[in-house]
């Protein structure tokens, strides 16, 4: 007799779809609480900073590094559209054709 998959049933859709809305709202509550530690933290930068009375002296601070991370980023998006061409030469080479290469 052959081996052969039936297709599956309403009832096995269902609990496929049942189980992928359980993950993503999972993944949600997930990233809720990772957005709360988030502002909790920013929360707690801002008032030790406020503490210390270097609050202009911070944001020049925070200022700098946006702009260092903004050059190092345009050098890398540079340097990847300046890439190589890694084939080599491939001149006189069709595609799926073999020993096409002008000898030297």
């Amino acid at each position: 007799m052959a081996n052969f998959k039936k297709k599956p049933t309403v009832k096995e859709l269902a609990n496929v779809a049942m189980e992928h809305n359980k993950q993503i709202a999972e993944m949600g509550n997930a990233i809720n609480q990772a957005f709360s530690v988030i502002r909790q933290l920013d929360a707690i930068v801002g008032m030790y900073v406020d503490f210390k009375h270097d609050g202009p002296k911070f944001n020049e601070f925070i200022e700098e590094k946006q702009e260092e991370m903004r050059k190092l980023n345009d050098a890398k998006a540079n340097a990847e559209a300046d890439k190589p061409n890694l084939q080599g030469d491939t001149d006189g080479e069709s595609s799926g054709s073999e020993g096409v290469r002008e000898k030297e």
